[in-house]
């Protein structure tokens, strides 16, 4: 056992050593390494300048702002306490948005989950099937909130549902 403890030890040792004899990168050597490899995209058909393009158009996750809500959004429907059943009307257009965003919960209020749909990909869905609940806009644990739009592109027909609307954001980027 002390033979074991022992072997551990000096094996520490050495690795602890070999971690301080490691030489820390200076300045220069940053530098050195950064004229080495800044140019290499264009070895790949790539411009410096397209690739900072990709990064800087790069679709990130809105700002929200202290409400919750993201920038350059409207509440187009609130209940508080949720829609339990019926239709919903938005206060404009969905085709005025980028993006809806639409808040959920279980009747029970216990689980809650934020979906989100474009003007196109209603249009889409709404083209697929003539049923009563052509779009499901908002899920989560098997209850679910699914209807289709009117032709106003306000109105929310309901066509099934067991579980609470509380709102719908149109969102602009």
């Amino acid at each position: 056992m002390n033979k074991i403890i022992a072997k551990t030890l000096i094996l520490g040792a050495i690795i602890s050593l070999n971690a301080l004899a490691t030489e820390k990168m200076t300045y220069e050597q940053a530098m050195e390494s950064h004229k080495n490899t800044y140019g290499k995209y264009s070895q790949q058909s790539i411009t410096e300048t397209q690739s900072q393009q990709s990064w800087d158009t790069y679709k990130q996750e809105p700002v929200r702002e202290g409400d919750g809500n993201v920038k350059n959004s409207t509440v187009l429907y609130e209940n508080p306490a949720g829609l339990s059943s019926g239709n919903f009307i938005l206060s404009e257009s969905y085709e005025n948005f980028d993006y809806l965003e639409f808040y959920g919960t279980t009747d029970d209020t216990e689980g809650g989950k934020v979906y989100r749909i474009t003007p196109a990909q209603i249009d889409y869905l709404q083209g697929l099937s003539s049923k009563p609940n052509a779009i499901n806009v908002w899920a989560i644990d098997g209850q679910r909130w699914e209807g289709r739009f009117s032709t106003n592109k306000r109105t929310f027909v309901t066509g099934n549902e067991n579980s609470k609307m509380h709102k719908v954001v149109g969102v602009n980027e």
